[in-house]
């Protein structure tokens, strides 16, 4: 060999040194000398072959891209090995993808040293056994082995991974081996593009023979998994004829298309058995990947257009950037829109939710309803919503998963090979009311950690919906008892307490009503509301408790601060105010504690300030006051309408049926004298100017420590 002229030795002299020493001492020499290029001559058989090139320097560019990028390309692709290793249930498969994703990083980790320094030529040439062995695997293994001749072809696999093994022992010694291995290096890269089309061959008998759900799986990665080896088979051909490695440049761009071509089978059709659930931080570090290297890409081109344009060097760090952000902020829409539709479904799927249910009052509608809309928006093969006692009848159920589902978790299951259903308990108030039967997705593709949080909030909803269900079922049960129910005392006791409860039932339900139905479209339903309204839900069931023994339990005192219950009571009657524009007033001081009972407490206070609205009209004004006078406290709740008439007011807190509104019953006046002298409290009310008052006088002590 001749470096202009100048012998630079002989392969004997380093037959394993991909270039030799006194090629580079030339080569350097002549390039300090000032050359711009230098004539090689070869002697092959006797002649003489003589190829020019120009010297060219390593700078920022090429380390940039031959390194920087190309490393980033082999950490992607080494990190979705390590991800499909861990998570997938086909192992064989997993294993296979594994040896060629180590094989890929370590290649592309290499491939700058073997363009430049040439130290670890040995780890490049490993690492295109490893990609040749991980291709032959997969061609057996992906997506599960063949049924015929299975054993065959995996001993055959065996040995062909043992004499790899040898073979790459001999790769990394060759440094100091006496001879020339070139043949065998040849070799490899030649067997790589024979073993890209066995993978090529081995899915196309495999697409051929499959039908169904199987055939929709093996496209989705057929797709990555033949064009993509194709592409790279051909251009090392290309490169091999023509003499020419320009396929290398696309290799980087190529190459990441078949993990992505598996990552996409698995996250749509679930190909190798994950049972994973889709987070977006699962899929958070691919898509940086991809945007730094767009990053880079974009820099790298725009700082050559800026050394022949004379660009400012801002303008190539500009676009990189810009180039890193577009692709992630398109990368994260193009995921939600592919991925993750739930994220779009949330708001219009709880807003119909909530109108539907709070005008539902059968258990099975309200379940037929939550079905409905969960097909609406998640692609599911079917869905249940089952009774906690229809759990025991559950596929796959295990006693462990059943305490998942008490304690709140939802639980995913076996419903054959490759399918996948999950449970998603209905709790309120620690107790468990129903079980979500999500089937498996339509192609067996991913769960998302959105269709887990959208499915967690409608059973939620869901499970107040229920118990409100079955808290009004049990009012029209022993209501209807109350029909057949003979004339004596105890039928009049049942009269009395039932159409008591079924009045001051009034008050939750419309704050039902306001929750998921009146609201504005669009308005989410706050934690402080669903609280709220589980404590209207626990009064309510106090009240039937009441019903089903038929007695009025003595009041069990204790301090209650009047404010808040003057605010829960506001609370209640919402829709009340909201619907006739009423202003009101809380004047009650924060210090206030008074020896009393929150639920009937809250019952009094409901009744007169709904009463007062009706009084004020649209429009008017109510308000509550509390002030001490001497060794009473007083509290006035007043309104600005026109007053009681003369004929009523004898007789207001005495006679059930004495109302001052027109439809009106007077339970409400009724309820309130009742808890008032069971506390030992006195009411009254009188006109001043403009206002009608209804006064409440408290002793002294029976208010506890502010």
């Amino acid at each position: 060999m001749f470096v202009d002229g100048i012998p630079a030795g002989t392969p004997r002299d380093a037959p394993n040194d991909f270039v030799l020493p006194g090629i580079r001492r030339a080569v350097a020499g002549r390039y300090e000398g000032g050359a711009g290029d230098v004539e090689l001559v070869f002697s092959r058989a006797g002649a003489q072959i003589p190829v020019r090139r120009a010297i060219r320097v390593v700078g920022v560019d090429e380390v940039a891209f031959f390194f920087g990028f190309y490393v980033l390309v082999g950490l992607s692709i080494l990190g979705s090995g390590v991800a499909v290793y861990v998570i997938a249930e086909r192992r064989a498969a997993a294993r296979a993808y594994a040896l060629w994703a180590v094989g890929a990083a370590l290649f592309f980790c290499t491939f700058y040293d073997y363009h430049t320094t040439t130290a670890i030529v040995p780890l490049f040439d490993v690492a295109a056994l490893a990609v040749l062995l991980g291709f032959l695997w997969l061609a057996w293994a992906f997506p599960a082995p063949p049924r015929a001749g299975r054993g065959a072809l995996r001993s055959a696999l065996v040995a062909l991974s043992v004499a790899g093994a040898v073979i790459a022992g001999v790769l990394i010694a060759s440094p100091r081996l006496p001879v020339d291995i070139l043949a065998l290096r040849v070799a490899v890269v030649h067997l790589n593009v024979l073993a890209m089309f066995v993978l090529v061959g081995a899915l196309g008998v495999r697409v051929r023979a499959s039908t169904g759900v199987e055939r929709e799986q093996l496209l989705s990665a057929a797709y990555g998994l033949v064009t993509i080896p194709v592409l790279i088979g051909v251009g090392l051909l290309l490169a091999q004829v023509a003499g020419r490695a320009t396929v290398h440049l696309l290799l980087p761009l190529l190459a990441p298309l078949i993990p992505v071509a598996i990552g996409y089978s698995i996250i749509r059709h679930d190909i190798l058995y994950t049972r994973a659930l889709l987070t977006r931080r699962l899929m958070a570090l691919p898509l940086g990947l991809m945007g730094l290297a767009a990053g880079v890409l974009a820099w790298l081109i725009l700082r050559y257009a800026a050394s022949v344009h004379g660009i400012d060097w801002l303008v190539p760090v500009v676009f990189g950037l810009s180039a890193l952000i577009l692709v992630v902020i398109f990368g994260q829409r193009l995921m939600t829109r592919l991925f993750f539709r739930a994220a779009e479904e949330y708001r219009p799927t709880i807003e119909q939710l909530s109108e539907r249910i709070a005008s539902l009052r059968d258990e099975d509608a309200i379940r037929a309803e939550l079905s409905r809309l969960i097909l609406r928006w998640l692609p599911t093969e079917g869905v249940d919503v089952l009774a906690p006692n229809a759990l025991a009848t559950a596929p796959g159920l295990t006693a462990a998963g059943r305490a998942s589902l008490d304690a709140g978790r939802h639980v995913r299951v076996a419903a054959g090979p490759g399918r996948v259903e999950i449970l998603v308990p209905m709790r309120f108030h620690g107790e468990l009311c129903g079980v979500f039967r999500i089937g498996p997705k339509s192609g067996g593709a991913l769960f998302t950690s959105e269709d887990v949080a959208l499915l967690d909030t409608m059973a939620a909803l869901g499970a107040v919906a229920l118990h409100h269900a079955a808290v009004i079922g049990e009012v029209e049960n022993l209501r209807r008892v109350q029909v057949d129910a003979s004339r004596d005392e105890r039928t009049r006791v049942v009269d009395t307490l039932s159409a008591e409860i079924a009045h001051e039932l009034g008050h939750p339900l419309r704050y039902f009503k306001d929750l998921f139905q009146e609201r504005p479209a669009g308005t989410p339903v706050s934690n402080e509301e669903l609280d709220f309204a589980r404590l209207q839900v626990e009064r309510m069931d106090r009240m039937l408790t009441t019903l089903e023994t038929l007695e009025i339990p003595p009041p069990r005192q204790e301090p209650v601060v009047l404010r808040r219950t003057v605010e829960h009571a506001l609370l209640l009657l919402r829709e009340t105010f909201q619907a006739q524009s009423v202003t009101v007033e809380n004047d009650v001081p924060e210090g206030l504690v008074l020896q009393a009972e929150h639920d009937p407490l809250v019952q009094v206070f409901a009744n007169l300030l709904r009463n007062a609205a009706q009084a004020a009209g649209p429009g008017g004004s109510v308000g509550v006051r509390a002030y001490r006078a001497g060794d009473v406290w007083r509290v006035d709740i007043w309104d600005n309408g026109p007053g009681i008439s003369e004929e009523v007011q004898p007789t207001l807190f005495r006679v059930w049926g004495v109302t001052t509104r027109r439809g009106g019953k007077g339970l409400g006046l009724m309820v309130c004298t009742r808890i008032l002298r069971h506390l030992h409290w006195d009411i009254d009310f009188f006109r001043e100017g403009d206002r009608t008052i209804f006064r409440i006088t408290i002793p002294v002590h029976s208010t506890a420590a502010s």
